[in-house]
């Protein structure tokens, strides 16, 4: 059943991504046991990810930070870019705005795909706002330090 962790693991991260938390609570909840089996599996990173969205989402950032530092271990680029770019909100979260920086950094080596450009750049503002930066549309990471 490959093919319903896939449909569950991408119908979660929709949810995530939209940010509805209601949507992405009952989800998870109906799914768990699909989620549960499927971390065993060999491509269990894109889970752990999913998972830790959830979790970050939630305000659960210590087991966010966990799901993502296990989902990096995978060979993966695009899976630990995303990875930096969730462990970089984690750290923002946590007011650890020089992490987050080097999160920002570390996902910038590691972009595949628009999306993830598109991800990367809204943390990219957040960690410049975090800064005290006012963000314009051509000066992102210019003067931070």
């Amino acid at each position: 059943d490959l093919a319903m962790d896939e449909y569950f693991n991408i119908y979660l991260y929709s949810a995530v991504l939209e940010g509805n938390v209601e949507l992405a609570n009952d989800i998870y909840r109906k799914a768990r046991h699909y989620f549960d089996r499927a971390v065993m599996g060999r491509r269990s990173g894109f889970i752990l990810h999913t998972l830790g969205m959830l979790c970050l989402l939630n305000d659960r950032t210590e087991n966010a930070f966990r799901l993502f530092q296990s989902a990096m271990r995978q060979n993966d680029e695009g899976l630990q870019c995303e990875c930096c770019i969730g462990l970089g909100k984690v750290y923002l979260k946590s007011g650890d705005r020089a992490s987050a920086k080097d999160m920002c950094f570390a996902a910038a080596e590691l972009v595949e795909t628009r999306a993830q450009a598109v991800r990367l750049k809204e943390l990219m503002i957040e960690v410049e706002e975090a800064y005290g930066k006012r963000h314009t549309a051509d000066d992102t990471f210019k003067e931070t330090t």
